[in-house]
């Protein structure tokens, strides 16, 4: 079976210690896409945190069209412009938070963040360092989101949150809100469904998958061969197939003719492992 794409992740694999692709990652890309191999780039990073990098166009081209974004929640049409959430928070979810006045949340709908109110819209905004008049205040029940932020919240909406099965409930890092995401989400489920709406079929034993972070373990398990980078999660090592004691460049100069694919066990990526997938996390990591 062939290598019809190779799905890299960004933060510390892509950039390795630096906020450039090295050149010659670069040159690999293009010898790959030469070869008939699709790279395809899946970062965790959200649209604002990933157009902060400042990646040039010409290295963004190598990827096509599309960029994976949020762990393969989001896509970003980088031609037309245009931000699609795979897996939305449900629409129930969406309705009772909006009906309930006492909360306070934040909904982060792919391209741009909503605020129920403005004290809400603030912490948020001093919290991540995001500019505060780029949050909208007022947000519809019906928008598809990617995730949640819940500030403020009665024990009672807490307690339906946390009974809803589509979806998971973390504090987050800084312990003041609830993180609010689709139980489905992760980059092996975004990387799938979006390359079978594009393509049909798609059988990820055709894919081989690069990563360093506990949020790659889920594709680096599931895809036909899984490389984590010399430095790495301990996770994320024993998820994949092949483990690099050198740089990215250096590996990829030997190009991907040596990689066997199998039909390797798959690792089931749990709730927790979710969360850690997509948990609000502004870098890949």
């Amino acid at each position: 079976m062939d290598i019809a794409f190779a799905a890299f992740d960004l933060d510390g694999t892509l950039l390795e210690g630096s906020q450039a692709i090295e050149q010659d990652v670069v040159d690999s890309l293009k010898s790959m896409i030469e070869a008939g191999v699709e790279p395809v780039l899946i970062t965790g990073r959200s649209l604002h945190s990933f157009l902060a990098l400042g990646v040039d166009n010409a290295v963004l081209d190598l990827f096509g069209p599309v960029i994976l974004l949020q762990n393969g929640n989001v896509l970003w049409h980088r031609v037309e412009g245009e931000v699609r959430v795979q897996f939305p928070v449900p629409s129930t979810v969406m309705a009772a938070l909006h009906r309930d006045r006492s909360v306070s949340f934040v909904a982060d709908v792919g391209n741009e963040f909503q605020a129920s109110d403005r004290i809400v819209a603030a912490r948020y905004a001093l919290a991540h360092g995001y500019p505060r008049s780029s949050i909208r205040i007022g947000i519809k029940s019906s928008q598809a989101a990617s995730r949640l932020f819940v500030y403020e919240a009665p024990n009672s909406v807490t307690d339906m949150l946390r009974a809803e099965k589509e979806i998971v409930v973390h504090p987050a890092v800084e312990s003041d809100h609830y993180i609010v995401l689709p139980s489905r989400a992760c980059k092996s489920t975004g990387l799938t469904r979006y390359l079978h709406q594009r393509d049909g079929n798609v059988n990820l034993r055709r894919v081989v998958s690069f990563g360093d972070g506990v949020n790659d373990v889920c594709l680096l398990s599931m895809t036909g061969a899984g490389v984590s980078m010399a430095v790495a999660h301990q996770e994320a090592v024993e998820a994949a197939s092949i483990h690099l004691t050198g740089s990215l460049g250096n590996y990829l100069r030997g190009g991907l003719a040596g990689i066997q694919l199998s039909s390797r066990t798959v690792h089931r990526c749990w709730h927790d492992r979710v969360g850690d997938c997509v948990a609000g996390k502004e870098t890949d990591r």
